[in-house]
């Protein structure tokens, strides 16, 4: 399983991306506010809120692995609609992976790839 820890500005429940878009779903809300997402045994994301907010420039690349072209095909549709900034549609990259890139509204570059050095994928 990877983690990510990311200091956003909206600290919700109901973020855009990662709820509707990656379909990362609440696992734990802790007493000093932090929220635990998880999608399946692949990622966890915490998120912590920010203080003072984050520049908007990229703070980091986040990558969601998956399990087949067609799940980067559908994440990459799903956060889009929610909202994410698209930056480069699902394709296979010069060395092989197949990658979506996209911005959350916290400055993250999200990369959704189904890597077949990482993951057995189609």
């Amino acid at each position: 399983m990877l983690l990510y820890t990311l200091s956003v500005q909206r600290h919700s429940l109901d973020s855009p991306l990662c709820q509707h878009g990656l379909g990362l779903q609440p696992i734990e809300v802790t007493s000093d506010k932090r929220v635990y997402l998880s999608s399946n045994d692949s990622l966890m994301v915490v998120l912590v809120s920010a203080e003072p907010p984050p520049a908007k420039h990229c703070r980091g690349h986040v990558m969601y692995p998956v399990s087949s072209t067609a799940e980067v095909d559908q994440l990459y549709q799903r956060a889009t609609a929610a909202g994410a900034v698209a930056l480069m549609a699902p394709r296979r990259t010069a060395l092989g992976y197949y990658s979506a890139y996209l911005n959350d509204d916290d400055g993250y570059l999200w990369e959704i790839t189904a890597n077949s050095r990482l993951l057995d994928c189609n």
